[in-house]
């Protein structure tokens, strides 16, 4: 067991969850099947008392995202709206400072624009990412947040009325020290807003594919609940909202006078079991997916190309058998991911009019229509369709 302490409930105990292994860094597009990429130890552990989960990191390790350029502007949900009422329903007016730490490319800040905000500050450590925020008419601090440039920011910007933080919480070392930084932020009556990943939906469902590099840390109401309460906020709601295959937990919450590490909640039993049972869960999940595998059926085709698909080809080992990706990304299309080996990414329209596939891989999870169409495609050619879920 790890001996460091749990950045929500202040426990010290952890226990493993799970090791996959020495793994190629997911977002890398190969450009040639003969270009190198960069690999990694994936591993996660979980808190004994509280159920958080953590990627165990490297030494060598750094969480920068100066130089990365991916958008996020498709990924919205379908509640976004709610997000934005919710805003106008607690009194946020159009002048008040709203700063959103980790905007990528500055698309939630769009629907702010549009419903009349009118000071909206981008926090986001990317160049390009900052650059596109910027080219939108938003301002711009384009940095990685902590207490120092909160500071900054402060004497430059005043305080904030709301800090909306989605997405980002789960990407960083730290996030006790994130989430001080943003009430630091805050001004008395200030509102934050923060989503992200619910946990609990990774291991009941055993989404192991949502375990990936980049998110260090994965929350369930219940430690979400511990950290913020800890870092000096009151939870005026939070609850988990269904997302494509998954789900996010999102927290409306108020800067509390003081901050206390005396809190202590009940322990998370059913979220620490579930921790202890996940790798056994997630064998037998593959095992049995494998069953359905007939390896000489080729060509063997796994519908997307993104994180999602690299990890769960990867993690299951069925991506060394896969001979093509399928993914109407501009950006990916043309290119090679590494399951280990370089599989060429091409698109649906190529794959109707190039390719007999003998099996194919349902593994776009949350984009069901789009599956169902490639799937309906072959049907009068007896392939074979294996939906993981």
């Amino acid at each position: 067991m790890s001996s460091t302490v749990c950045p929500s409930c202040l426990n010290t105990s952890f226990e493993p969850l799970i090791d996959f292994g020495r793994m190629p860094r997911t977002g890398y597009f190969l450009s040639s099947p003969e270009q190198s990429y960069p690999t990694l130890t994936l591993s996660f552990e979980f808190c004994s008392h509280c159920g958080l989960i953590r990627r165990i990191i490297d030494e060598e390790e750094t969480a920068d995202y100066t130089e990365v350029d991916r958008k996020t502007d498709r990924q919205l949900p379908n509640y976004v709206t709610e997000i934005v009422e919710k805003l106008e329903n607690n009194q946020v007016h159009k002048d008040d400072l709203i700063i959103e730490i980790g905007a990528n490319d500055g698309t939630f800040l769009n629907l702010l624009a549009a419903r009349g905000f009118e000071k909206r500050l981008a926090v986001e450590p990317s160049i390009a990412l900052a650059k596109l925020c910027s080219e939108k008419g938003h301002q711009i601090w384009n940095t990685h947040l902590d207490e120092s440039q909160a500071l900054n920011i402060k004497e430059k910007w005043g305080l904030a009325k709301v800090v909306i933080c989605r997405h980002t919480l789960e990407h960083v070392p730290n996030p006790r020290a994130l989430l001080l930084a943003m009430r630091s932020l805050l001004d008395r009556e200030g509102i934050l807003f923060l989503e992200v990943p619910d946990s609990c939906v990774i291991l009941e469902k055993l989404q192991g594919h949502e375990l990936w590099d980049e998110h260090l840390h994965y929350f369930t109401v219940n430690n979400l609940s511990f950290i913020l309460n800890n870092t000096g906020f009151n939870i005026e709601q939070i609850k988990s909202l269904a997302h494509r295959s998954s789900a996010n937990i999102l927290a409306w919450c108020r800067v509390n006078s003081t901050t206390s590490t005396a809190i202590k909640l009940t322990e998370s039993n059913a979220d620490v079991d579930a921790c202890r049972s996940f790798a056994e869960r997630w064998q037998s999940l593959f095992q049995d997916i494998f069953s359905q595998i007939d390896i000489s059926e080729k060509p063997i085709v796994a519908i997307g190309a993104s994180h999602l698909q690299s990890n769960f080809l990867q993690f299951t080992k069925f991506g060394q058998y896969v001979d093509f990706l399928v993914d109407d990304d501009p950006g990916k299309i043309g290119k090679y991911v590494s399951l280990p080996q370089p599989v060429p990414i091409i698109s649906t329209e190529r794959l109707f009019s190039e390719f007999s596939p003998k099996t194919i891989f349902k593994t776009a999870f949350g984009y069901e229509e789009w599956m169902n169409r490639i799937s309906k495609n072959f049907e009068q050619d007896k392939i074979k369709i294996i939906s993981p879920y």
